[in-house]
């Protein structure tokens, strides 16, 4: 399938692309209330860890960041309720 734009279409495209870029920070937080900073840090890496766990059992949940004034807490998410927040930890991210 081929795309084809107009000249004007084309630059309303491109526009919008740019415009979107410009106001991506790297360092923002994104609906967890994480910043990308955050989502490195190792207790994060093995949250992250245990989710790809809980996909791969076939689980009914699977662990989810979130960052408050309290810190990073792992959490267990099903369909969209977030419960079982606990203190995030590289060694032991499941609580």
């Amino acid at each position: 399938m081929t795309l084809l734009l107009s000249a004007t279409s084309a630059r309303t495209f491109f526009a919008f692309v740019v415009g979107s870029l410009a106001v991506v920070h790297p360092a923002m937080a994104d609906q967890t209330g994480c910043s990308d900073n955050d989502k490195k840090l190792p207790a994060a890496l093995a949250c992250f860890q245990q989710t790809n766990r809980d996909i791969f059992e076939g689980k009914p949940y699977i662990h989810v960041i979130r960052c408050d004034s309290s810190g990073l807490r792992c959490c267990m998410q099903q369909d969209r309720t977030v419960s079982n927040c606990g203190p995030a930890s590289p060694t032991h991210p499941d609580h």
